[in-house]
């Protein structure tokens, strides 16, 4: 009984440095988005021209900068959580309208906001060109494309992964040069395969 009572205790005692340390990240983050969103309407202002562009891509700015900071916090906070997790979060929401309307509810702007596969290019890319060599990182990235796979609703979202799971392939079948490893990769990718066909 006090065994369990103090494992809570200490428990308890280690989150709190995490949380500390989370809040820390994201209220930095999220003041230094601001500073840029200020500094971004300044200049714009300063030329006396595109104005109202400003205002967007200030908070453009500001919104991408405070994503970092929460992706972060997450990850100090809960340790197990992955920045490709969010990949899972924004397959199951329903994407912003491109259309951006002022308080009076006239058209002001019309963005190009991101898209499912446009996330997903820019989470697997680069690891997927730098890491086609590395028989466990190639592995790693068509696991972590199956465990989204149950989460897409939409076409254009199963295409984007499966020619991310196509590209990983193709890469790991030039760059690898043993055959079981090679195997290892194609056995993957063909449950990613699966895992998308039966969608």
């Amino acid at each position: 009984m006090s065994s369990a009572r103090s494992s809570r205790s200490s428990l308890g005692k280690s989150a709190l440095p995490n949380l500390g340390a989370a809040l820390f990240v994201f209220v930095l983050c999220y003041g230094a988005g601001k500073g840029v969103k200020v500094l971004v309407i300044r200049v714009t202002n300063q030329r006396r021209r595109h104005c109202n562009l400003g205002v967007v891509l200030g908070r453009l700015a500001q919104w991408g900068i405070g994503f970092v900071g929460l992706l972060v916090a997450f990850s100090i906070l809960l340790p197990s959580f992955k920045a490709g997790d969010s990949l899972h979060l924004s397959a199951e929401r329903t994407l912003p309208s491109p259309s951006r309307f002022d308080d009076d509810g006239r058209l002001r702007v019309v963005s190009h906001p991101v898209t499912f596969a446009g996330m997903t290019d820019a989470a697997f890319n680069q690891i997927r060109q730098y890491g086609r060599r590395s028989t466990a990182e190639t592995i790693h990235l068509l696991e972590a494309i199956a465990g989204i796979t149950a989460h897409v609703s939409r076409e254009e979202d199963r295409a984007a992964l499966l020619h991310q799971a196509r590209m990983i392939q193709r890469g790991s079948q030039a760059a690898i040069h043993e055959e079981q490893d090679r195997e290892d990769v194609e056995a993957r990718y063909r449950a990613v395969e699966q895992a998308l066909e039966q969608w």
